[in-house]
């Protein structure tokens, strides 16, 4: 199942991508980003079946548009109307206003917790559409994992963010603050709750290692300068 969640990222980014206007040097980013995404999507699957491991991988292609069009495009008016278009074409009108509505916090700087809050919106928008119960239906639930996948996904993007100059809560003054957090929200309790997908923990086990590299670094460059 998880193949056809990939295939079906791919398909969508694929036949999408001349509207996107993806360069040619932009190609294999794009295709990687699409099949990463749906990798860690399935993970969030409650049901083995067709149907939702097809709305991860659609999920995971219209988040990967959304990516082109916030960090690899800036926001520009005429990418974001061609994702506006893709969007409403490939999601429930509820959800594509979901997602619009992240755009348009992240366009005016008005997203919390510098940028966390991203990961909130995203997973509720990832979670109904592949119409996952369980926990993912409980809004307090969706806040602690979804700043914790953000931070996930923080952490993982950190060089590639500090290059481009997107948005990373690591390049915030509360850097400290949120490494700390990357181990109080990965407890292994709330872990089991979040997923037995292996591919998904494994990214998380990734980020927390980085993680305590980061604090390691950041403690040994405090030492120096003291």
């Amino acid at each position: 199942m998880r193949l056809l969640a990939i295939l079906r990222s791919l398909w969508l980014s694929v036949r999408y991508a001349r509207r996107l206007r993806i360069r040619h040097g932009e190609f294999s980013r794009y295709l990687r980003k699409s099949t990463n995404l749906a990798l860690c999507y399935y993970g969030f699957s409650d049901s083995e079946t067709m149907g939702q491991a097809e709305q991860a991988g659609r999920a995971a292609f219209l988040c990967c548009a959304y990516d082109v069009v916030t960090d690899w495009r800036g926001f520009d008016e005429e990418a974001f109307e061609t994702f506006r278009q893709i969007l409403t074409r490939n999601a429930p009108t509820e959800l594509a206003a979901l997602a619009i509505s992240l755009y348009q916090k992240e366009c005016a700087g008005d997203l919390k917790d510098d940028g966390l809050e991203r990961g909130v919106i995203a997973l509720e928008f990832v979670t109904r559409m592949m119409e996952c119960r369980g926990h993912f239906r409980h809004g307090n639930y969706l806040r602690s994992a979804g700043r914790l996948l953000q931070l996930v996904d923080d952490l993982l993007d950190y060089e590639e963010d500090s290059c481009t100059g997107d948005l990373n809560c690591l390049a915030s003054p509360r850097r400290r603050e949120y490494l700390d957090q990357a181990e109080e929200l990965a407890s292994q309790t709330f872990l089991e709750s979040l997923s037995f997908d292996p591919v998904l923990r494994y990214a998380i086990g990734l980020a927390l290692a980085k993680a305590r590299t980061l604090r390691s670094e950041d403690q040994q460059f405090l030492a120096l300068t003291s």
